[in-house]
């Protein structure tokens, strides 16, 4: 399949940061405002499904599927990305091969690309991060979020990621003026074949403005 690449400009694109000893990732706006990625004003949310995770499967568990999810996830993202970009994915490990074969029937629901890998922010929000892709899915504008997991995810072990999702939709309405109708998980499952997940990114936007002000009282010094 070959895909469509709109390459829809977005205005005012903020630059990551970095900080002296801290661990965030930042952001820096075209107006100079400082603002934390997504992905750290979540940490403590993630922090809580995976300390229940780990006591439910055990410490040694964890740390194995831990480090093996990482160099997953990296791996079948830039697959992804590749993909996407309509590169050929055959020099990618058979196992990412394998994984991207399954999402493909969700794959080829994607339409005209809008901007992939492309760094989002909201002043209202205060708060920055890069969106996977912005794209048509089933005819409908959306944010589309590539995961890996080893086994299938219960909706309410993702909280984060319908959270994360809902925040692109609101900064890319934000900086473009056009509305998100939906937000989609995609995720790539090793032993249990492929999952989607589809919300109306709104029913989140409440919840992202309580998080976002408990990062604040937490970095108030």
């Amino acid at each position: 399949m070959n895909f469509n690449h709109l390459n829809i400009k977005i205005p005012q694109v903020a630059k990551q940061v970095t900080e002296d000893g801290s661990k965030r990732r930042l952001y820096r706006t075209p107006e100079g405002n400082i603002y934390p990625s997504i992905t750290t004003i979540l940490e403590p949310l993630k922090r809580e499904v995976l300390e229940a995770w780990r006591a439910r499967v055990g410490d040694d568990v964890a740390d194995e599927e831990s480090r093996w999810g990482k160099d997953r996830g990296s791996a079948l993202h830039l697959a992804l990305e590749e993909l996407i970009k309509n590169k050929s994915i055959k020099d990618h490990p058979m196992l990412i091969q394998m994984l991207v074969d399954d999402l493909m029937p969700f794959i080829h629901r994607i339409g005209n690309i809008h901007c992939q890998e492309t760094v989002l922010y909201s002043d209202y929000f205060k708060t920055a991060g890069r969106v996977d892709l912005i794209a048509y899915y089933n005819g409908k504008l959306s944010i589309i979020d590539f995961k890996g997991s080893k086994k299938s995810k219960r909706i309410e072990w993702i909280e984060d990621y319908f959270i994360q999702t809902s925040f692109y939709a609101y900064a890319y309405f934000e900086r473009t003026k056009k509305p998100i109708e939906q937000c989609v998980i995609l995720m790539a499952n090793e032993q249990t074949g492929a999952q989607e997940f589809i919300v109306e990114p709104w029913k989140w936007w409440g919840q992202l403005e309580k998080i976002r002000n408990k990062y604040d009282e937490n970095h108030t010094t």
